[in-house]
C-alpha cells in the first residue's frame, strides 16, 4: 500500500513540476494545486491529501 501511495504523490508531483503550475514544498501541495488548477476534483483532492497524511505515518512512525 506505502509503494501505491507513493506512486500517486510521485505522479501528482511531477505533472505539477512538468506543467509548471507551482511550486510546492511538501507533498500535500502538490494535491492542493492539481486541485486548484481543477486536474483534480474537491473530493478527490480531500481523499488524496488524507492519503499522503497515512504516506506520512506509515513511513514515519
Amino acid at each position: 500500500m506505502l509503494k501505491c501511495l507513493q506512486i500517486v504523490i510521485d505522479i501528482s508531483c511531477a505533472i505539477v513540476s512538468s506543467r509548471n503550475l507551482g511550486n510546492f514544498k511538501i507533498y500535500a501541495e502538490c494535491i492542493a494545486i492539481l486541485g486548484r488548477q481543477e486536474y483534480l476534483n474537491g473530493t478527490l483532492v480531500e481523499r488524496q491529501t488524507k492519503a499522503v497524511g497515512l504516506r506520512n505515518l506509515l513511513v514515519h512512525e
